[in-house]
């Protein structure tokens, strides 16, 4: 192949699930593609390998502009492949391609796999016709891609398919014939079939020679099959409920137990991922809704029990929090679907345009109430907090809307050369209707957006105001005033704002600026004991007093805030961030708190977060899942009175005696040191996460194995004879062979052989599950999923 390109080929495709399979699959068949020795020594072919293939997931840069390198790489492209499926014509980014792979190399190289959906329908136009001079006038002629066809209604028969076809791809890379490589394709598997049916006789001779003895190796292998099995099933358990996949994490523990008969393979993480043991106070992942495509968009319904979610399919699906139900699958939104064109209204209906541009009202049941005939694409639908009115906008008009009869209440025209900004808000009373207006030419130099207040009872615009900025993050009312976050953006400096003003007469109150500070978030306080405000930027957070704006605390968060919510009588204000972690900011004390026991987000690029039915609903940047964290319940956690304990550390000297008396390999790795007489059992804890466990009469070591944290005390034996020890961030329940049977968190005491829990200075107590009792949680479980 010529050398001259740094690839040998592009892989262009949209990002949906199966687009990208195929993608992601002929990437692997292409750079794994051995030529057949025959045809490399007939065409003289000395390099049979095609070793370089971009796909933007494996090829490019951490950059912010992925534009450059994308074009970089056609320049250096010798072939271009493109998935092609009905979803291929919608994105911008595979047209680009196309056209610039055409624009550097012409059609000549363009290689079409067809994955879904007719030729006509699939194709997209710039492969489809070509455009040519004829007398001095440009016309359009048809073409024909040279294509492969993978159609087929599972992923597995499309990877089967892709295999068989795959030469129709790779030939004419090596400018050689198909039906050549094709006959010695199969003069090769011809060849391969028959060394093997030598090799099956020869075996079978052997078998029936040795059969007594093959089939004893046999039934010891099938068992050493399963438990190897059973151990794979438990770590995949392991990495899914650290992917906050909890049902799944259960399927593959339960089965990990039921694949092979020993006690303790897969215990530990079938009670890790069924929670068994967690207190009530905290929050933990607990439900996934699964999608079709890439989650753009959640929005919630007044009283927190309904959820919306939108994706990249341009499907818009409603969810019953409270019973973890898929109540409606809605497939005719308007194309752009986004968190701005779909909404909640009253407490039991919701609201969407579908592709004929009528507003639909549906109820929670998925009856349409209601179809509002629109002359106009939305660019807004927004729902008030107390359900009287709905606002739905476009480029040109404003219209107010009753929940009762669904009648026009209101409107208002947006004067010529002026469009609304989409953020649109109902104040705390449901009596005005404040948004932004702004200049078509939205990014000139001193951009002003002007603030109008709709009365809806008077029907006119009471008040207008203006306001030097760009881009609206966030509105917050408190009685008359209104506070903005914004962000002024000219050429490359960026400003973040907060204005307060009274959106009833227009008199500005005060307004802040922070150079080089982009805005992300906007809260404030519902407590009667601070006046508070919490200004968020990229990745800091201001405390303001709400009245003159003075700055009170700063406070530096180290990633990218996501939302705040202020928690309603408290003072207290909760950042949630990207990475998981979630910040707990007291207004009154000025100290800034990171709970992690408290909030357990495992993931690290989180989109969103919102409360819904005392859950926390979240989703993340380009996947299909909407992750559900809240409280598990769990039945037989009782909150008890229980006395505070006095545990005792080993001292330092006895310590010293045994390091000396047992000479420890690693004693300069010792953590702690847990002695337990009545058992005369010696456990030892290394900050490399071992522990050792020996016979304190003989110094036999009796096991090795790994923990997650440093072991500080040994609480007793259970009745079954397992051995129950603890530390700062939680237990172990060790079996008889001191092998991990089950974490526990927050594990304070044992007695009378039921677990103590201490959480947020509140004692809980259990009884000890065994493998009966988990089997049974489990299928019961995945029975009611």
């Amino acid at each position: 192949m010529d050398k001259k390109y740094k690839y040998d080929a592009f892989i262009s495709y949209r990002h949906n699930d199966l687009d990208k399979f195929t993608a992601e699959k002929l990437h692997y068949l292409i750079e794994t593609y051995k030529m057949p020795k025959a045809v490399s020594l007939k065409y003289n072919i000395n390099d049979n390998n095609i070793r370089r293939v971009f796909r933007d997931q494996e090829e490019l840069p951490l950059a912010s502009n992925l534009e450059t390198p994308i074009i970089q790489a056609l320049k250096e492209t010798k072939f271009l492949i493109v998935i092609c499926s009905p979803r291929l014509k919608e994105s911008i980014w595979c047209k680009r391609e196309i056209e610039n792979f055409i624009k550097f190399h012409g059609r000549e190289n363009i290689l079409c796999v067809l994955v879904e959906g007719e030729p006509s329908e699939s194709f997209p136009e710039e492969l489809l016709y070509d455009e040519i001079k004829e007398n001095g006038k440009v016309k359009k002629v048809s073409c024909e891609p040279l294509a492969m066809d993978v159609r087929a209604t599972t992923k597995k028969e499309v990877y089967k398919k892709l295999k068989q076809e795959l030469i129709r791809i790779i030939a004419p890379m090596y400018n050689l014939d198909y039906d050549d490589i094709k006959r010695r394709h199969v003069e090769r598997e011809l060849k391969r079939k028959v060394r093997l049916f030598r090799t099956i006789t020869i075996a079978s001779i052997l078998f029936a020679l040795y059969s007594c003895f093959l089939f004893l190796k046999i039934y010891n292998s099938s068992n050493k099959l399963k438990y190897d099995q059973a151990i794979t099933l438990a770590e995949s358990s392991h990495d899914l409920l650290k992917q906050d996949l909890r049902d799944q994490a259960i399927l593959k523990a339960y089965n990990s137990i039921t694949k092979y008969k020993k006690t303790n393979l897969g215990v530990k993480e079938l009670t890790d991922s069924l929670g068994i043991y967690y207190p009530p106070t905290n929050i933990y992942p607990i439900k996934q809704y699964d999608l079709d495509a890439i989650v753009n968009g959640i929005k919630t319904d007044i009283n927190s029990k309904y959820l919306l979610s939108s994706d990249n399919s341009n499907k818009l699906i409603l969810w019953d929090v409270k019973n973890n139900k898929k109540l409606k699958e809605i497939d005719d939104p308007i194309n752009d679907l986004s968190t701005y064109k779909y909404s909640f209204i009253a407490s039991d209906k919701y609201i969407y345009q579908n592709n004929n541009k009528e507003l639909i009202i549906m109820n929670i049941k998925g009856d349409i109430v209601k179809k509002i005939k629109f002359d106009y694409i939305v660019t807004n639908i927004t729902d008030g907090d107390i359900g009287k009115y709905f606002v739905v906008s476009s480029t040109s008009k404003i219209y107010v809307y009753d929940t009762k009869d669904y009648n026009i209440i209101t409107t208002y025209n947006i004067p010529n050369g002026y469009k609304a900004l989409k953020e649109i808000y109902f104040d705390e009373k449901e009596e005005n209707v404040v948004f932004g207006i702004v200049e078509d030419e939205m990014f000139k130099e001193n951009t002003k957006v002007f603030f109008k207040t709709l009365n809806i009872s008077k029907k006119n615009i009471i008040n207008t105001t203006e306001v030097n900025t760009t881009y609206i993050t966030k509105l917050v009312f408190n009685n008359d005033n209104l506070y903005v976050l914004s962000n002024r953006s000219n050429n490359l400096n960026y400003t973040m704002i907060l204005t307060s003003y009274n959106y009833l007469n227009g008199k500005i109150n005060y307004q802040q600026e922070y150079s080089d500070k982009w805005a992300k978030a906007l809260s404030r306080s519902y407590s009667k004991e601070i006046n508070s405000l919490l200004v968020s930027s990229y990745d800091t957070a201001y405390m303001l007093n709400m009245d003159t704006g003075e700055l009170e605390a700063r406070f530096s968060i180290g990633d990218e805030i996501i939302k705040t919510y202020a928690i309603v009588d408290s003072d207290l204000f909760i950042v949630y961030t990207g990475d998981g972690n979630t910040h707990i900011i007291k207004g009154k004390t000025k100290k800034d708190v990171i709970y992690l026991g408290l909030y357990n987000f495992n993931l690290n690029n989180y989109k969103d977060y919102i409360i819904v039915d005392n859950k926390i609903i979240t989703y993340t940047n380009d996947d299909n899942k909407i992750i559900v964290y809240g409280n598990i319940e769990n039945k037989n956690i009782k909150e008890i009175e229980y006395k505070d304990k006095e545990f005792k550390y080993l001292d330092s000297k006895k310590k010293d005696e045994f390091i000396k008396d047992y000479n420890f390999p690693k004693k300069n790795l010792i953590n702690s040191i847990v002695y337990s007489k009545s058992e005369n059992l010696l456990f030892v804890s290394y900050t490399d996460n071992k522990l050792e466990v020996y016979n304190n009469k003989n110094k036999k070591l009796l096991n090795s194995i790994n923990i997650d944290f440093k072991l500080d005390f040994y609480l007793g034996k259970t009745k079954d004879n397992k051995y129950v020890l603890k530390g700062s961030l939680g237990g172990y329940i060790l079996n008889k062979d001191f092998e991990i049977y089950q974490y526990v968190p927050s594990l304070y005491d044992i007695k009378d052989n039921k677990l103590i829990l201490k959480e947020d200075d509140k004692y809980y107590e259990t009884k000890i599950y065994d493998v009966k009792e988990l089997k049974e949680l489990a299928k019961e479980r995945l029975d009611n999923k």
